[in-house]
Formats: C-alpha cells, structure tokens, sequence
C-alpha cells in the first residue's frame, strides 16, 4: 500500500514538472545526486 502511494505520488511530480526538472529526478529516482 504504502509503495502504491509512493509511487503515485513520483509519477504525479513527474507529470507536473518541466523537461529540464524532469531530467533532474531521473537521476534521483536512479540515485544519483550529481545531475541535480
């Protein structure tokens, strides 16, 4: 449950966010903090 609504809550900032902040939580999602 509590992965559900993480995950939902990833892809909703995701969907709002602009191409180049995009970019950025790619990275972080991936665990890079360098490209942010």
């Amino acid at each position: 449950m509590i992965s559900f609504i993480s995950s939902s809550a990833v892809m909703l900032l995701m969907s709002l966010t602009n191409a180049e902040q995009l970019h950025g939580i790619i990275f972080w999602t991936m665990g890079s903090l360098n490209e942010t």
